[in-house]
């Protein structure tokens, strides 16, 4: 997992960011100083299927298939 950091000097402590992403490059977990936190789940085809903040699911992506019968 690769991590960043995005921080200017007129934010506050409280609204530091810190980004985590995977091998894929995709965002997995943002981390604000003041102890919130966002999750990103993605599904087999890459896509984000999931989002949690502080825990609390906020989107939750279903996919239909119609195979035309």
């Amino acid at each position: 997992m690769r991590d960043y950091r995005q921080d200017s000097p007129e934010e506050s402590p409280s609204r530091i960011k810190k980004f985590l992403y995977n091998t894929k490059n995709q965002k997995t977990e943002i981390r604000l100083g003041d102890g919130q936190v966002q999750t990103n789940s993605y599904d087999a085809e890459n896509l984000r299927c999931e989002m949690r903040e502080n825990e609390k699911l906020i989107l939750m992506s279903i996919i239909i298939i119609s195979r035309g019968f």
